[in-house]
C-alpha cells in the first residue's frame, strides 16, 4: 500500500478504536508499522518526507505516548512496546555516527 491516506485512516481508525474503547488493535496496528516500515526505508534514500505520511506517523507516535488512565496493564504494555518500536522506525533513518567535537 502506497496510499498516504489510507495509511492516515488507518492511523485515526486504530487511535479511536484506543481511545474510545481501550481496545489495542494488534491487526491495524501491524499494518500501519509495515506500512511505517517501508516509507522510512524509502525516506532514508530519497532525504524526503511526504507531509500527509508525517502527520500520520506524528500522530500515531502521540497516541501511544501518552497514554490513557482507563487503559487496562496489557493495553499500557503494548502501547508502551508499539511507541519504542515506531521510535526505532526514526532512529534508523539515520545511523551516522555522531562526529565528536
Amino acid at each position: 500500500m502506497n496510499d498516504l491516506s489510507t495509511l492516515y485512516k488507518m492511523v485515526i481508525d486504530f487511535d479511536l478504536k484506543l481511545r474510545n474503547e481501550n481496545v489495542f488493535n494488534d491487526k491495524l496496528y501491524t499494518a500501519i508499522y509495515q506500512q511505517l516500515a517501508i516509507l522510512f526505508m524509502q525516506w532514508e534514500v530519497k532525504d524526503d518526507i511526504p507531509k500527509s505520511a508525517f502527520v500520520s506517523y506524528v500522530y500515531l507516535l502521540d497516541t501511544l505516548a501518552k497514554g490513557n488512565r482507563f487503559w487496562s496493564d496489557e493495553v499500557c504494555i503494548k502501547a508502551e512496546d508499539a511507541h519504542i518500536k515506531i521510535q526505532e522506525l526514526v532512529t534508523s533513518i539515520d545511523q551516522h555516527p555522531l562526529n565528536p567535537i
